[in-house]
């Protein structure tokens, strides 16, 4: 393995040499040719979904970027961030436990591996499975918005975002602030966080911790959930430095969460983060990032009685870690963007991976060791012109993406836009996008799984249009229709006369589909005595054609069909508020009933949330109902969602002096 370990080291120093020596070149030519054409003045719209500095590569002119501000995430009935994405019309997010304990999320009918997710514009994404993609270290109190990008993002993200992506932005500490949140309810529920901004010199400090529990409400469904972050930022002149670090603790029954035939399922997770950002400039900008994350998982098939043919927990170590440049510059013809980045993902195992000469043992007593390992490597550039000329946009952008199992890869995109009046505007976009296979796709073999190392990379292209509408910030709105050919799908699939589960690449995939939202926005006319505040409305429809033979499939063919949404926020008497969220869902596909063993289709449900708030002073006073027509339901498979749910807390946010 020491070997194997030098060789991967010689072959990535040379390939880092090749490509930062080619991205300097490029950089220089940029510069010098667009230095001397600079402008007086310019105005730029910033892309949202990176959180960088780097305008018009994701310009919302030319793409549907949905934002959730922190006023809006104070007002909703939700104790998650899965929770909060079921707010988005074209979002499926598909839970195996209560308030984020995992949940899988998926857009515009994607599996759930092919979804990005960032923090602070971070990959945080594993590559032992997209289960995990949103283990992230921030409790609710600490997020200032959510930033969703609705289709491919591959050309600027590389092989991660291939349908959509997801960018948390963390508070950034302002002033000396003292937080904290405690919320109680049903099931033995306790979430508690505490939160402190401070100013050190000229460096500001957001530090939070946060701690959520509840004893289930259902058998083997009990969760302890522990968060630590901490955030520093610092500026002088055109130089601002951004640093991150995060801890997360994660336990729980995990009943019927891979197969009903062993309901006494357990799984403990650990993630560690760090990541260092700088950014140079002023209008021209250069940021350099440097990231490393780290996640550990024990899964119990048997939490309390094993089987006399169980040989022991799966234990599984990834650690990820790479660097990202990116250069914006603003001239006469627009605005060019270009960048790079190095990615190294690696996992130790005693389960998935190539087997090593050495078994390394984490503890002897309990037969717990990693026996299997593997390691990737990825190099990717991207290059992308933004040109604004009347009413019209158009972006023009590729990325090349290498890695040494693979080979190369290369990701063409285009975004046009057209300001048919000034509230409204047409856009269409052609992106190509591409999503590796997962440790556990490759590798997995279990009681009911079988793995596939043969597996070959998800390949897409995707075509979109639609229209924006907005005025004033009163109605805002954007009818989309998109269409997504997806080739070498990767499911996990079974022959109906056989027992178990194997990864494959199913020969086509294709997803069309559209949605549209209305937001009214009623806080003008408030001084008139008008109660609502907000109402909001979505809809979307989905539907996939598959070329996968007698298969049954667990993820590539249950997609959301229809969806529709509905928020609907007013206020009562004497400052008392309320926020409502319906949300009806109609699923495609089917899953194996346990025990009959029969195959059925998934029903349809509506539920109903609603959120009560009163702010007294600095003080807010809140009482939640999830479900409250306690309705019966599944995401996935076999497993009871939670009914009825009543919980109560009280929040705070108080300056010090």
């Amino acid at each position: 393995m020491r070997a194997e370990k030098i060789q991967d080291l010689s072959q990535l120093n040379v390939m880092l040499r090749k490509s930062i020596g080619l991205f300097v070149c490029v950089f220089y030519i940029i510069h010098v040719h667009a230095v001397n054409e600079l402008p007086d003045t310019i105005h730029l719209n910033e892309v949202i979904i990176t959180g960088r500095k780097a305008p018009a590569v994701y310009s919302e002119l030319s793409r549907i970027v949905t934002v959730i501000e922190r006023n809006e995430i104070e007002r909703m009935p939700v104790q998650s961030l899965s929770d909060i994405l079921e707010y988005l019309v074209s979002a499926d997010v598909r839970n195996r436990g209560a308030f984020g304990v995992q949940s899988d999320l998926s857009i515009r009918g994607s599996s759930f591996e092919q979804v990005l997710v960032l923090l602070n514009g971070i990959k945080m994404n594993d590559p032992q499975t997209g289960h995990h993609h949103l283990n992230i270290p921030v409790d609710l109190q600490s997020i200032e918005r959510i930033e969703i990008l609705e289709g491919p993002g591959s050309r600027i993200f590389g092989p991660y975002a291939y349908a959509g992506a997801v960018n948390i932005i963390t508070k950034k500490s302002r002033d000396n602030m003292v937080g904290f949140s405690v919320v109680g309810g049903q099931h033995s529920y306790l979430n508690a966080s505490l939160s402190v901004d401070f100013m050190a010199g000229p460096v500001k400090n957001a530090l939070s911790v946060n701690r959520k529990s509840s004893k289930g409400y259902i058998d083997n469904t009990d969760f302890l959930i522990n968060n630590l972050f901490y955030n520093a930022s610092f500026s002088r002149g055109n130089l601002n430095t951004e640093f991150q670090a995060g801890y997360l603790q994660k336990e729980f029954g995990a009943n019927s969460f891979y197969t009903p035939l062993y309901p006494e399922q357990f799984e403990e997770i650990h993630t560690s983060l760090f990541s260092l950002k700088n950014t140079f400039g002023e209008r021209s900008k250069f940021s350099h990032n440097l990231y490393y994350r780290r996640h550990n998982d024990r899964f119990e098939l048997f939490r309390y009685e094993p089987a006399a043919w169980y040989n022991g927990h799966n234990y599984h170590q990834t650690d990820v870690y790479g660097s990202e440049f990116l250069y914006t510059i603003p001239w006469s013809l627009g605005i060019s963007a270009m960048g790079a980045e190095v990615r190294t993902e690696k996992i130790f195992s005693n389960v998935l991976g190539e087997p090593i000469r050495d078994t390394i043992w984490l503890d002897r007593s309990s037969n717990a060791f990693y026996s299997k390992y593997k390691r990737r490597d990825h190099v990717s550039f991207f290059g992308e012109h933004s040109f604004y000329w009347n009413k019209t946009n158009l972006s023009l952008g590729i990325l090349g993406n290498f890695n040494r199992d693979y080979g190369w890869s290369v990701f063409p995109g285009l975004d046009l836009s057209y300001e048919l009046i000034k509230e409204i505007k047409l856009f269409l976009s052609y992106n190509q996008s591409l999503r590796m296979p997962s440790f556990t796709d490759l590798y997995y073999v279990g009681p009911t799984n079988t793995g596939n190392p043969d597996l070959k990379p998800e390949i897409a292209n995707n075509y979109e249009a639609g229209i924006k509408f907005f005025s004033q910030g009163i109605i805002t709105g954007h009818l989309q229709a998109f269409y997504r050919e997806g080739k070498n799908i990767i499911d996990w699939v079974r022959i109906a006369d056989s027992l178990k589960w194997a990864s494959l690449n199913l020969t086509e995939l294709s997803t069309m589909g559209f949605d549209v939202r209305l937001e009214m926005r009623f806080e003008p006319f408030t001084e008139m005595l008008i109660p609502v505040e907000k109402l909001s409305v979505g809809y979307s429809y989905i539907d996939v054609t598959k070329q996968s033979g007698d298969y049954a499939s667990v993820y590539a063919l249950d997609q959301l069909r229809h969806k529709f949404t509905m928020v609907l926020q007013h206020k009562f008497p004497l400052g008392l508020k309320a926020l409502w969220h319906l949300n009806y869902q109609s699923r495609a596909g089917t899953y194996t009933q346990f025990p009959s063993g029969n195959e059925v289709p998934y029903k349809d449900f509506m539920v109903m949330d609603v959120k009560f708030l009163y702010q007294f002073n600095q003080v807010n006073i809140f009482a939640e109902f999830s479900n409250i027509w306690n309705i019966n339901y599944i995401d996935f498979g076999n497993i009871e969602q939670p009914g009825r749910w009543i919980k109560f807390g009280v929040s705070s946010r108080i300056n010090v002096k």
